[in-house]
C-alpha cells in the first residue's frame, strides 16, 4: 500500500474510490450529452428527439447513480439481518 500524500490521513477503501470515479464519469457523460441535445431544441423536426434524449438521460443517470446502489445496499442489509 502506498503512503498517503496527506499526513495522518485515513485511506479510503478501494470500493469507495471506484464508486466516486465511475459516478462522476457517468454524470459528466450524461450532462455533456444533455447539453448537446439542448442545441437541437429549437429545430422543429428534432425537437421531440431532443426532449426525449434529455429526459431519458436524466432519468437513466438517476437510476444508475441512486436507485441501483440503494437496491444493492438494501439487499445486503437484509442478508446481514438473516444471518
Amino acid at each position: 500500500m502506498r503512503a498517503s500524500a496527506v499526513p495522518n490521513a485515513t485511506p479510503m477503501p478501494p470500493s469507495a474510490t471506484l464508486r466516486r470515479v465511475t459516478g462522476s464519469a457517468t454524470a459528466l457523460t450524461a450532462v455533456s450529452a444533455m447539453l448537446g441535445a439542448f442545441f437541437i431544441l429549437s429545430d422543429p423536426i428534432f425537437n421531440g428527439l431532443a426532449i426525449s434524449l434529455i429526459f431519458g438521460l436524466a432519468v437513466s443517470t438517476l437510476l444508475t447513480l441512486l436507485v441501483v446502489p440503494l437496491l444493492y445496499y438494501a439487499k445486503e442489509y437484509r442478508q446481514e439481518g438473516k444471518a
